[in-house]
C-alpha cells in the first residue's frame, strides 16, 4: 500500500474583532467561502480570530487575495478593509474597519 505524504501547514490569523461587532453573519461566510476556494484548508474560530491552516504551497499572498476577494463580492469593500498583522506577532491579517 502507498503512504500518504504528511503535509506540513502553515498557520494564519485572521483577527474579526472589528467585523464581528457589525456583521456577525459575515464571519461564518468569511469561513465558509474560504473553505471552498482554498484547497486542504483548515479552518476554524477561536473567539474573535479565525485559525487558517493551509499547506506551504498556499502563500500569504494567495490566502489575503481570497479574503480580499470575499469583502468585495459580499458588498463590504466600502466598509471594511484588510491589512497584515504587524510583525512579531503571529503571521495574519485584521479586518479593519474604513470609517
Amino acid at each position: 500500500m502507498a503512504r500518504k505524504k504528511k503535509v506540513e501547514l502553515n498557520l494564519f490569523h485572521l483577527d474579526v474583532s472589528k467585523i464581528s461587532a457589525m456583521k456577525e453573519k459575515h464571519i461564518e461566510q468569511i469561513m465558509q467561502y474560504l473553505e471552498e476556494n482554498v484547497p486542504d484548508s483548515k479552518i476554524s474560530k477561536d473567539g474573535n480570530l479565525v485559525k487558517i491552516e493551509v499547506p506551504i504551497s498556499i502563500s500569504k499572498k494567495v490566502l489575503k487575495l481570497r479574503i480580499k476577494k470575499y469583502i468585495y463580492q459580499a458588498g463590504l469593500k466600502d466598509e471594511f478593509k484588510l491589512v497584515a498583522l504587524p510583525k512579531g506577532e503571529t503571521s495574519g491579517f485584521q479586518i479593519l474597519s474604513r470609517v
